[in-house]
């Protein structure tokens, strides 16, 4: 498959889908990258996406990177991941240098949620430069756990989250910054987790 990348600018306040994402990778498909993106989209509470606001990858899908995409959504109404959603089921390698703010969403992981089962082992800032904090994951808001980062659990994969940035996310729930599921492995490094409520 090619390289999704497209920029989108648009107002989604009329419009109402289900699972109508701006960079979509259908079920059972291959992507290299999903990268370059630059999304903004302006729209209320409940009227826009259901599932993968902006970055869907769905069920049994491969991509080998996610990254130096900004997406930026004023408020949204989606079920689970406004910013990033990968189902389970499906692999990612890593999700590196991305910008993702201002997401709202009315359940679990306002910035990126991985789903239980999601083979994805790296989120990452500059894998150049060591120590320049230039990926952020910021002022995301979850109704339930997970205001920047949802990780669920994996069997026998050990996540790292390096280099980036988490600062001023909010869940209603818990995990105002990051939710671990119970029985999930995370190595973090090199990062600031600052500044979100709850902490």
């Amino acid at each position: 498959a090619d390289i999704l990348s497209n920029d989108f600018v648009f107002d989604l306040d009329s419009i109402w889908s289900s699972d109508a994402a701006a960079v979509d990778l259908h079920e059972f498909s291959y992507a290299p990258a999903i990268r370059d993106n630059y999304v903004s989209v302006l729209c209320e509470r409940g009227s826009a996406y259901a599932y993968g606001e902006i970055i869907f990858v769905h069920a049994g899908s491969r991509v080998d990177s996610i990254e130096d995409n900004e997406i930026d959504i004023q408020v949204a109404g989606g079920l689970e991941g406004a910013g990033v959603l990968v189902s389970k089921g499906s692999r990612v390698g890593e999700i590196v240098d991305n910008e993702i703010f201002g997401n709202d969403t009315a359940g679990d992981g306002g910035g990126i949620y991985l789903a239980p089962g999601v083979r994805a082992a790296t989120v990452a800032g500059q894998r150049a430069i060591p120590g320049w904090l230039d990926a952020e994951i910021h002022d995301n808001r979850a109704s339930g756990r997970g205001g920047g980062l949802f990780l669920g659990r994996v069997a026998e994969i050990e996540r790292t989250i390096a280099g980036l940035r988490i600062r001023a996310n909010e869940a209603l729930v818990m995990g105002g910054g990051i939710y671990v599921e119970p029985g999930a492995r995370v190595v973090i490094r090199d990062s600031r987790i600052t500044g979100n409520n709850p902490d």
